[in-house]
């Protein structure tokens, strides 16, 4: 059986038509690609953004931790250590006056530019002091606090502050 075709197929016209669609994908490709880097930088800008908006929230709670008083630290740290340690009515007093005396001597080290060997052996004391006050299950309390919001620090963006730390420790 011979079949014949109206119109011959020419061999080069089938090789034009292929390059003509190869060049049409090509394009399509091309501008996916450009379009797909198109939506990173945009993805990328806003990340970058909330990260800058993050660290200026940071800078302002470092600014009003400079600013506030010896009372209203003191009032936050005992505070804090009353929800997470449970403390009673004589502890609480206590902590309030070891509280009161450490950052009192500490804005003296910080206005007289000692280094930070002295801040660190002034919390080294304090915490020392607080530990005399609480009992055995209240520290196993504290320390695992503490241990969490290390933890939380660590998953940060780098100098951010977790919403629930504190700056004075």
């Amino acid at each position: 059986m011979n079949v014949k075709f109206k119109g011959a197929i020419n061999p080069f016209t089938v090789n034009s038509i292929l390059i003509v669609n190869n060049k049409t994908i090509m394009k399509k490709m091309i501008f996916a690609v450009g379009a797909m880097l198109f939506a990173f930088s945009t993805v990328n800008a806003q990340q970058a953004a909330t990260q800058l908006k993050a660290k200026s929230e940071v800078r302002q709670t470092k600014v009003q931790h400079d600013k506030a008083s010896v009372s209203d630290r003191v009032k936050r740290r005992t505070e804090k250590l009353t929800s997470v340690c449970s403390l009673t009515d004589e502890q609480r007093a206590a902590i309030i006056q070891i509280n009161t005396e450490f950052f009192t001597k500490q804005d003296q080290i910080i206005k007289s530019a000692e280094n930070k060997e002295a801040l660190k052996s002034l919390r080294k004391e304090r915490h020392q002091k607080e530990a005399k006050v609480l009992t055995p299950e209240q520290i196993e309390k504290l320390k695992a606090y503490q241990a969490q919001q290390k933890q939380n620090q660590s998953k940060a963006p780098k100098g951010a502050m977790p919403e629930n730390a504190t700056q004075e420790d």
